[in-house]
């Protein structure tokens, strides 16, 4: 999932979350790669990034 606030005050931050299936999944995936990856064609808008891991604790669903 891709977010940006919904302010406009000329900010242009985004966050992306990432959802596994399992810490273990994730796990595996961060052994075989050098970190988060950033798809090419996105890389020339980045200046700066973090990544913080959180986990889930509820998952609600909303009708509209």
């Amino acid at each position: 999932e891709r977010m940006r606030p919904t302010d406009d005050d000329g900010v242009t931050e985004y966050v992306i979350v990432s959802v596994w299936r399992s810490r273990e999944e994730l796990e595996r995936y961060k052994a075989v790669t050098d970190g988060p990856t950033i798809a090419p064609e996105l890389a020339h808008t980045v200046d700066r990034g973090s990544v913080e891991e959180y986990d889930l604790l509820a998952s609600d669903e909303y009708e509209l």
